[in-house]
């Protein structure tokens, strides 16, 4: 059997599988189970038609902001509703199917062709590079954080997830236009660059940090060629992809003076309906700001550094940390998440990678280096803005994966072309060993990730506490607001009685 259909039918099983964990296990709830998320994203598309970006509050799910003309809106990013303008023209009544859980196998679709036609194009399927590219590929998409977020089909992941599959495809784009300009600096690659550009940013706009500034150098160097030294290859190449950008830039800009009464504003958190009645929190909020430098230490530690209740005696070995204890002395937060594990476990395989990935670049030539130092530059501004957010959630490490996905492209492309560490059999088992490790730690961290969600049922829960050896613990806690300890789940209602 050919790779390619191999490789094809191994995607459909993934699917399959994602479907499986989107719905407990139970598939014919996968249109059926109607959750917030699902009815908000439809509640956009129908205002949208309406001529405006507002919301009604029965499908706000309590996450909405009030606007100075007492209006409701929300921040997530509108692709999704775009998705539900699609689904409008086959039905009738957009409220009564779950599209949460097939948008998020799309997304997934996208980042997947994205990173295959990459792939094939710059020969990574072929000779040895073929084992580490499938190795690879399969830790970005079960042995990261990826595996967990796709977990769950809420009003956060959504949107998270198509930030992910935007932005990667991008990466992708990025590495044709780099490693093999002669055939692959041409109108379809820019078409495609700036198309998902344009669709991370209203997808999510942290994910989006990476691939505007890393554009905007292409376009800024096909712009230098073409009146410095009269080679409009580029520019043509970049002109429908910069048609896309400003038509969707356009778009944007109306959406955030429509929101929030200014065309570069993504939020203003002071108008959160659980900051307005919490005094406590707008306080906070005022003193420390949504952006705050001091964060960076704590964050860290949070997002980069195991703890000890990360693991355990006991099978499975491996668990979210709910207690928090290494982040006890905190600056101040809006919100902390206490279901944790940090990048450099649930990204083992992918930070492997990378660290070679990083020495593999400056070993790279003149005119390379320079090209791909944009990439990463963004990579390190957007790590640094999650690490000063005024919020941290294990949702949020979904965002550090680019940079560490660009690391390990660099790594494999040019080990692809001067190997060193392929020919290297001990290379090859410790990376199988580091992958398997990866995938194992994602798997019981996706459990513990459901585990945590306070909308599954207690049966479910249940039995995934029992699958994942978890016993209850009256300190375990959900998140802290406002630095107050807010209680995770009251005993009976986990083990169901």
């Amino acid at each position: 059997m050919k790779f390619s259909r191999i490789f094809f039918l191994s995607v459909l099983i993934y699917l399959f599988y994602i479907a499986l964990v989107l719905t407990n296990g139970h598939l014919p709830d996968f249109f059926k189970h109607i959750n917030s998320g699902s009815m908000l994203y439809a509640n956009m598309w129908e205002h949208f038609k309406q001529g405006n970006f507002f919301i009604d509050e029965i499908h706000a799910a309590g996450e909405y902001f009030v606007l100075n003309n007492g209006k409701l809106t929300v921040y997530y990013g509108f692709f999704p509703a775009f998705l539900r303008g699609f689904f409008d023209i086959f039905l009738t009544d957009l409220y009564k199917y779950n599209f949460n859980n097939l948008s998020i196998l799309l997304a997934l679709v996208v980042a997947i062709f994205f990173t295959y036609r990459t792939f094939i194009k710059l020969s990574l399927f072929s000779g040895k590079s073929r084992i580490f590219s499938v190795m690879f590929l399969i830790a970005l998409f079960l042995g990261s954080t990826v595996s967990y977020v796709t977990a769950w089909g809420w009003i956060y992941n959504e949107p998270i997830i198509w930030g992910f599959a935007w932005t990667v495809g991008y990466i992708s784009l990025f590495f044709l236009w780099v490693f093999a300009p002669e055939k692959e600096i041409n109108l379809k690659n820019g078409s495609f660059m700036g198309l998902c550009v344009s669709m991370a940013v209203l997808s999510r706009a942290v994910d989006a940090i990476i691939p505007v500034i890393s554009f905007a150098f292409i376009v800024i160097k096909a712009l230098y060629d073409f009146y410095f030294k009269k080679d409009k290859t580029r520019l043509k190449a970049l002109s429908a992809g910069i048609l896309i950008c400003f038509v969707s830039a356009g778009f944007t800009l109306v959406i955030n003076m429509s929101k929030w009464g200014s065309p570069f504003k993504f939020q203003q958190f002071e108008k959160n309906i659980h900051v307005i009645n919490s005094p406590q929190r707008l306080k906070g909020l005022q003193e420390e700001g949504m952006w705050n430098l001091k964060r960076i230490r704590t964050s860290f530690l949070y997002y980069f550094i195991p703890s000890s209740p990360n693991f355990r005696p006991e099978f499975p070995f491996i668990d979210v940390d709910r207690e928090l204890t290494i982040i006890k002395k905190r600056p101040y937060y809006d919100l902390i998440m206490s279901s944790r594990v940090p990048v450099t476990l649930s990204s083992f395989f992918l930070c492997f990678l990378a660290f070679f990935g990083a020495f593999k670049y400056f070993g790279l030539d003149r005119q390379k280096k320079f090209l791909l130092f944009p990439l990463l530059s963004a990579g390190v501004i957007q790590y640094l803005a999650l690490l000063v957010y005024a919020g941290i959630a294990l949702r949020y490490s979904a965002g550090f994966v680019f940079l560490l996905v660009s690391l390990c492209l660099i790594f494999l492309v040019a080990e692809s072309r001067e190997m060193v560490f392929f020919k290297r059999p001990k290379f090859l088992y410790s990376s199988l060993i580091v992958l398997v490790i990866s995938i194992y730690v994602n798997f019981f961290t996706m459990l513990g990730y459901k585990h945590y969600i306070r909308q599954i049922s207690p049966v479910t829960r249940n039995f995934i506490g029992k699958v994942i050896n978890y016993r209850p613990d009256k300190n375990h806690i959900i998140l802290i607001k406002s630095n107050d300890q807010h209680i995770k789940f009251p005993y009976k209602s986990l083990s169901g009685k």
